[in-house]
């Protein structure tokens, strides 16, 4: 699966926004995904920052089980040349 494509399974700010509204304003807002084990445990992550980056902070990545990776401010620049870049008009909201 392309990056796109699963990137295109998500939902925009504005929806997130809409959803939320809903919500307790005193919830604690966390994120699930699986472990990646052989149970496929959903463990549940807090959300501590949220960032908007630009269109280049996805990649295709082997290592990931959805073949997406965030570039991350520590990667190393070499690395930079290998990775598949996208073609992304849109800039992507990391809830971290």
């Amino acid at each position: 699966m392309t990056v796109l494509r699963l990137i295109r399974r998500g939902i925009t700010a504005q929806e997130l926004r809409e959803e939320l509204a809903e919500c307790d304003p005193n919830a604690i807002v966390v994120f699930a995904c699986d472990y990646g084990d052989i149970c496929h445990t959903k463990q549940a992550l807090p959300i501590s920052r949220v960032e908007e980056l630009d269109e280049n902070a996805l990649y295709e990545s082997a290592y990931s089980n959805s073949g997406v990776a965030v570039v991350d401010d520590e990667d190393d620049d070499d690395d930079e040349d290998t990775r598949k870049k996208l073609d992304n008009p849109k800039p992507v909201v990391i809830l971290r």
